[in-house]
């Protein structure tokens, strides 16, 4: 899991295009996190960046040795998640509307 500390990253599908752009308190890699798979999109740093990086193993041991803490991580995770599953759905209407407003 990596957390964006100064500067800006941008988002970009494996096919190179921009998905977001994202400042400080950007969560990176937290659908990795969660489900233990290769990542699914790459990140860039546009111009100097400060990451931090935290490892998931040491994550995952932390939330393990607190329940309390491991309740909030994951109830953050699951709300920037869920932040990115609607803008991404605005996203894909707005493509699909176009497309099927010229087809009419």
């Amino acid at each position: 899991l990596m957390i964006v500390l100064e500067g800006t990253v941008r988002i970009n599908s494996f096919s190179g295009e921009q998905i977001a752009e994202g400042g400080p308190g950007c969560i990176i890699g937290e659908i990795s996190l969660l489900d233990d798979k290769p990542r699914s999109a790459t990140v860039i740093s546009v111009g100097k960046s400060t990451i931090a990086v935290i490892p998931s193993e040491s994550l995952w041991k932390l939330m393990k040795a607190d329940a309390e803490l491991a309740r909030i991580m994951l109830l953050n995770l699951g709300q920037v998640l869920c932040m990115r599953l609607r803008s991404a759905n605005l996203q894909l209407d707005t493509v699909v509307g176009k497309d099927f407003a010229a087809r009419r």
